[in-house]
């Protein structure tokens, strides 16, 4: 059965540690991005083909994120990037799996449309302090 995506937190804490609690109140749109470095292992005897193995993953979040003052969790994200120090973040499924680490927030682009309201559209790369890890949830 598929998974309801309104069901989703993005949970932000202190770095060291996986984040609990309420997820940011002010987000809309969560995206995790995963891939993988294909390290090209191509020689002569390969008849013509280029084979390849696998490398080091790669890992980031992207989320758009409301203007919100009073959400502490908004304060955090904005403290980190001003500051230059990792936070913990867990984007959460609802049912406790997802992908879990400690983050430096790389950017918070804002936007301010003239119908809407303003927005940051934040970016995540990991800190070696927690670097990312799939998280599934027991039972």
């Amino acid at each position: 059965m598929a998974t309801k995506a309104f069901k989703c937190q993005l949970r932000i804490g202190d770095a060291g540690t996986k984040p609990t609690g309420d997820g940011i109140a002010s987000v809309t749109e969560v995206k995790v991005n995963s891939s993988r470095e294909m390290l090209d292992v191509t020689t002569r005897g390969n008849n013509g083909s280029k084979t390849y193995i696998p490398g080091l993953k790669d890992c980031s979040m992207d989320f758009s994120l409301l203007k919100d003052l009073s959400d502490e969790n908004f304060k955090k994200v904005q403290n980190a990037y001003e500051a230059g120090t990792a936070i913990a973040a867990f984007a959460d499924d609802g049912d406790g799996n997802g992908v879990d680490g400690d983050w430096y927030v790389e950017k918070m682009d804002e936007s301010q449309d003239l119908d809407g309201k303003i927005s940051y559209d934040t970016s995540l790369k990991p800190s070696p302090s927690r670097p990312p890890v799939q998280v599934y949830a027991q039972g």
